[in-house]
């Protein structure tokens, strides 16, 4: 199945990341000087990379975030 960029839109990205229950408050961002990482904290506090598979999914995941105030660790 072909996915295009144009169909990552924000209902579509939301769905991803807040569809298992997790909020904009469990999601954090680690920005190193040459990449970007979305984590997320599940509810007993343990801390986990976000992996999707996609590149342009992965940005969209990152601008979604960063358009609704995800918090940025600078690393």
């Amino acid at each position: 199945m072909s996915t295009h960029k144009n169909e990552f839109n924000d209902e579509f990205v939301d769905g991803l990341l807040f569809g298992a229950g997790l909020s904009l408050n469990d999601y954090f961002v680690r920005r190193t000087p040459i990449s970007e990482t979305v984590c997320y904290a599940d509810k007993g506090g343990q801390q986990f990379y976000l992996s999707i598979g996609n590149d342009d999914l992965m940005r969209r995941a990152l601008e979604r975030l960063h358009a609704l105030g995800v918090r940025v660790v600078d690393l």
